[in-house]
């Protein structure tokens, strides 16, 4: 499965916890050196969320725990964001 460098990116700065989407924007910002609109990032979460690459969350302030819950378009900026098992098999291996 190829991957544009914006997704593999996307991929390597979600695999080890839980990111937002204006972290996510920042650091992938760098790796690819160029800037990227949230509305390009939004495109590219809910893309790698379609084809199971990415998992979403919500935090829960009552019991500080992430719950799995499918986002929804508009309201990214509350969604947090991990690479799933398959992501990380991808981005494991650098294809």
């Amino acid at each position: 499965m190829g991957l544009s460098d914006l997704e593999y990116a996307v991929l390597s700065w979600t695999v080890h916890d839980y990111e937002a989407i204006h972290t996510i924007r920042d650091n992938v910002a760098t790796d690819i050196n160029r800037k990227i609109s949230d509305m390009e990032l939004g495109q590219v979460l809910l893309g790698l969320h379609s084809r199971d690459l990415l998992e979403s969350y919500v935090y829960d302030d009552k019991t500080q725990q992430y719950i799995a819950s499918p986002p929804k378009g508009n309201e990214l900026s509350s969604v947090w964001w991990l690479t799933s098992e398959q992501g990380k098999e991808i981005a494991n291996s650098g294809d």
